[in-house]
């Protein structure tokens, strides 16, 4: 079989932000950048996607230092594209990734407990201020079933109806209806710019770049919730992250089925 696996990690890449799936297509291109930096030229062909190749660039990337759960993500994503190359009939499965890691490392914790969801809500934080901002994003991300920041970014005021939330997961298109609690109300009311079509003022000048918005505000907010996680003497990094994964680990806890 001939032709070029790189060009079509370069092709899905670009169907992928055609979807605006833009952390997928992210993804890709990191991961086909590290392996062409590996493999020292422009192009890989799908003949030389082998286990010997995937093994050594494995090995390649632990001498570098690359940690466990960065080198599953890169695996991962190569994995999907070649997957999907083998589902179209553009190359044989020969299983090439069989033998690297590409799971998540179990000592990584990433979630935090109800006492500190409480602290959190706690927090002195100025009236008005972008701290103020940065810990309530956490807190309705969190009373929102864990919902991802991306689409807690871009949830638009006419997504509420009689008092229930629908929204589209960006990342599965899956529909998502959530009640609108009195405690995730309390933020939206705190936020209701007039003019802007948002719920939250994430997205701050709506129309204008509104993905470069988005990401730019996703490192700030990152930034800030890490301090305030430092301020508290939380035992995780805080990130909007985290407050998916503390939902999800308190659901749990409470024999909510998956």
């Amino acid at each position: 079989v001939s032709g070029s696996f790189s060009g079509f990690v370069r092709e899905e890449i670009a169907r992928t932000r055609l979807m605006h799936r833009h952390s997928t297509a992210g993804n890709y291109a990191t991961a086909l950048r590290s392996l062409l930096a590996f493999h020292g030229k422009k192009d890989i062909s799908f003949a030389e996607v082998d286990s010997r190749l995937i093994d050594a660039y494995g090995e390649w990337l632990r001498r570098r230092g690359i940690c466990k759960d960065t080198l599953s993500c890169y695996m991962r994503s190569l994995r999907a594209v070649y997957n999907k190359a083998v589902e179209q009939g553009l190359t044989e499965q020969k299983e090439p990734f069989g033998n690297v890691f590409t799971g998540i490392s179990r000592t990584r914790k990433r979630s935090i407990e109800k006492a500190d969801i409480n602290k959190l809500r706690a927090v002195q934080v100025k009236p008005g201020s972008f701290m103020q901002l940065v810990r309530d994003v956490f807190l309705f991300c969190f009373y929102a079933c864990g919902m991802p920041f991306v689409d807690v970014a871009f949830l638009k005021k006419s997504q509420i109806k009689g008092g229930i939330l629908v929204y589209h997961r960006r990342k599965t298109d899956q529909v998502v209806q959530i009640k609108l609690e009195p405690c995730m109300q309390e933020i939206v009311d705190r936020y209701n710019i007039p003019g802007s079509p948002y719920l939250l003022p994430i997205i701050a000048r709506p129309g204008m770049d509104e993905r470069k918005q988005y990401i730019n505000a996703s490192h700030r907010i990152n930034r800030y919730l890490k301090a305030i996680g430092k301020e508290l003497g939380l035992s995780v990094p805080l990130t909007h992250y985290v407050a998916r994964h503390s939902w999800a680990s308190a659901a749990r806890s409470k024999n909510i089925p998956i």
